[in-house]
């Protein structure tokens, strides 16, 4: 779909900034700083935002019972593209995203009290802290027992400083029931 996810209630049309090449993953709805333009090409253009919400109500799934996993890399914009979920949010296992970028974005939720914003809005729905590094973060929602027994597994080991614990190594493995296919790809 030729859109830009924003939490929107209706398809609006916003400004994208957008870049060529190999700086294309810097595009966002947040303006950038003169950092990041220096040495790539970009152009505002306009361009129309929609909701998860909306999409996933427009393809008809509203019954769906479980949403396995959420990603976002929206360059400064995660929150509000997780916000956009609306009420498919409570179905969702798992939300890894991107937390900060630092400073190369002037506008949106770009800086680094954005990891507050978002685990307290996070907290709110029953999703639960997992595991972050300097940029990403990964949530579980909290009313999915099998979840909460494989994270603390991950956590424990984690923080008793064992070699970096991977996703895989988890004693269930069914958190790969989340994912096409059945596994993390």
């Amino acid at each position: 779909l030729p859109i830009a996810i924003d939490q929107v209630e209706k398809p609006t049309r916003k400004t994208f900034y957008s870049f060529s090449g190999s700086h294309s993953a810097l595009s966002s709805l947040c303006e950038p700083t003169i950092t990041i333009t220096e040495n790539a090409t970009h152009g505002p253009e306009e361009i129309t935002c929609s909701s998860l919400e909306h999409i996933l109500d427009e393809l008809e799934l509203q019954d769906a019972e479980v949403i396995g996993v959420v990603k976002t890399d929206c360059q400064g914009s995660d929150l509000a593209v997780i916000k956009s979920l609306g009420k498919y949010l409570q179905k969702v296992r798992l939300i890894k995203s991107e937390w900060s970028t630092g400073t190369a974005y002037n506008t949106c939720d770009s800086a680094d009290h954005n990891a507050e914003k978002l685990e307290r809005f996070l907290n709110s729905h029953a999703f639960q802290l997992t595991y972050f590094d300097d940029t990403d973060v990964i949530f579980h929602n909290s009313h999915c027992p099998i979840l909460n027994a494989d994270f603390k597994v991950f956590y424990e080991r984690q923080t008793k400083g064992q070699k970096k614990s991977n996703l895989l190594d988890l004693p269930s493995r069914q958190f790969n029931d989340l994912l096409p296919g059945g596994s993390i790809q």
